[in-house]
C-alpha cells in the first residue's frame, strides 16, 4: 500500500495523556492523525485518578488547616467550627475533570486530529479496527500505529466503592 492510499499517517489508540501528547505532537508536525478512545478523553489520570483525587485531597487539606484552631490562634486568627459540604467538594472535582476533558478534546481538534470514538484494535499491518458504541465496525489504514492504552486503577478485594467515602 502506498503512503498516498492511507487514511491517516498515524493512528493513536488511547487518549490518555500519553496518547494525547503523541497525537498532538504528530499533528503539529504535519502528519494526518486520528486518535481512538472508547471512554472519556484524558484516560485514567484525568477521569478517575490524578486529577479528581488531587482535587479532593486539596479540599481536605484546607479543611484540616482551618480546623487547627491552636495553630491559627498563634497567628491571631480565631475560627468557629469548620463545616464542609461533601457534595460541593465532589462537584468541584467533577467540574475540574469535565473542564480538562473538554480542553484536551478542543486542543486535539484545533491541531487537526480526527477523534474516533469506540474501541480500537489492531487488524494486521497498518490497519486499525474500530467498534463504535452503536456496534458499527470500521477499519482504517495508516502508516504507523501508536498504542497508548494506559491502565485501570486497582481496587483491592474487600474495598467497597460506595461513591461516598471511596470513589472510583
Amino acid at each position: 500500500m502506498s503512503e498516498a492510499n492511507f487514511d491517516f499517517d498515524v493512528i493513536v489508540i488511547g487518549a490518555g495523556y500519553g496518547g494525547f501528547d503523541a497525537a498532538k505532537h504528530a499533528a503539529e508536525h504535519g502528519l494526518k492523525v486520528a486518535i481512538v478512545e472508547s471512554r472519556e478523553m484524558g484516560g485514567t489520570c484525568v477521569n478517575r485518578g490524578c486529577v479528581p483525587s488531587k482535587a479532593l485531597l486539596a479540599a481536605s487539606g484546607r479543611v484540616r488547616e482551618l480546623a487547627d484552631a491552636e495553630h491559627l490562634k498563634g497567628f491571631g486568627i480565631h475560627s468557629g467550627p469548620v463545616r464542609f459540604e461533601r457534595q460541593k467538594i465532589a462537584d468541584h472535582a467533577n467540574n475540574l475533570v469535565a473542564a480538562i476533558r473538554t480542553n484536551l478534546t478542543k486542543t486535539l481538534e484545533r491541531v487537526g486530529v480526527t477523534i474516533l470514538r469506540g474501541k480500537g484494535r489492531l487488524e494486521g499491518g497498518q490497519r486499525v479496527g474500530l467498534r463504535e458504541s452503536s456496534g458499527v465496525d470500521r477499519v482504517f489504514t495508516c502508516k504507523d500505529v501508536i498504542l497508548a492504552t494506559g491502565s485501570d486503577p486497582f481496587v483491592p478485594p474487600g474495598i467497597e466503592i460506595d461513591g461516598r467515602t471511596v470513589f472510583y
